[in-house]
């Protein structure tokens, strides 16, 4: 059960008897109490409550005086922030503040602001027109748009490129980086919910529907099938996302996207490889159903 529902009932005065026997029913009571009477600490508690449930279960276990601590220090320090702090003052607040709770704090701050560029990047995923699979990744996007979702020059000081070379979760910079562990940093605190939307962008899942319902519907007004000039590869290789004819391998056909694996976020050209079952990734049952029967009717047509 998440546990922001549970806050919510509590906060309303409705709460059920399951939730009376959640292990920090007692904590989510006084925190709501606390919260009335100090703005601060009703603001962290606020940003804290959109996240993971690790982080709201952490932050209820803390003692009042660190979160009344850490309340008057997000308030003066983080209000703005987005991404790490300098040496010096990293060195201050771990005095006032401690180690431990400095970069929980930290981690507070960032994912919190992070939820609406996330949501940003899974509209933008959904909406895109764009042909080329890397121009759905998570790093092409941060590289090229603005905190607000807006497109700016590739790299420059108004984008979010600082994002894609700070580790969120560890508070530093990545020693290395991939879009594997980009997207495994800036999603360890979000919501269960944001976090769904966000594999769904990860792996393309709009555009990929949208592709497949396109294909199908070429099929439908093709009277002559057969797999040599009807198949899902040759369609990708000779098609654009809004289901235009093009020359085959053509720069802006999708023939990006026969050979990646959506469901492992990789290369597809691996042993085993299909791409069916890549292309068919999470999208709905009965498209995936018509797809593969298609597939299996076209084989019957050489």
């Amino acid at each position: 059960m998440a546990l922001e529902a549970i806050i919510k009932r509590f906060e309303a005065e409705a709460p059920g008897d399951a939730d009376f026997e959640h292990p920090l029913a007692r904590d989510i009571v006084e925190e709501l109490a606390q919260c009335k009477e100090n703005e601060l600490q009703a603001t962290l508690f606020g940003d804290a409550r959109k996240l993971a449930d690790h982080i709201i279960e952490e932050y209820l276990c803390l003692g009042r005086e660190d979160k009344l601590k850490m309340a008057e220090t997000y308030k003066k320090e983080f209000s703005e922030l987005l991404g790490g702090i300098s040496s010096g003052k990293r060195k201050h607040l771990q005095v006032v503040l401690g180690k431990t709770n400095l970069n929980f704090l930290l981690q507070i701050s960032n994912y919190s602001k992070l939820v609406s560029i996330l949501e940003n990047y899974i509209e933008y995923v959904k909406t895109s027109k764009t042909n080329l699979l890397r121009s759905y990744q998570l790093s092409y996007y941060l590289y090229n748009h603005n905190t607000k979702g807006k497109k700016v020059e590739r790299g420059s000081k108004n984008s979010m490129k600082k994002l894609y070379e700070y580790d969120i979760k560890n508070n530093k910079i990545f020693n290395k980086k991939n879009n594997s562990l980009l997207f495994d940093s800036m999603t360890w605190g979000i919501s269960e919910k944001v976090m769904e939307e966000m594999i769904d962008a990860r792996s393309i899942l709009k555009p990929r529907i949208k592709i497949l319902e396109s294909y199908l519907a070429n099929l439908e007004r093709n009277t002559n099938l057969k797999i040599s000039n009807s198949s899902l590869q040759l369609y990708l290789a000779t098609h654009d996302i809004d289901g235009n004819k093009l020359e085959k391998n053509k720069r802006n056909s999708l023939q990006s996207f026969i050979h990646y694996d959506f469901k492992n976020n990789q290369d597809g050209k691996t042993n085993g490889f299909s791409l069916l079952e890549s292309i068919t990734f999470r999208v709905p049952d009965n498209l995936r159903k018509k797809v593969f029967d298609t597939a299996t009717l076209l084989t019957k047509r050489i």
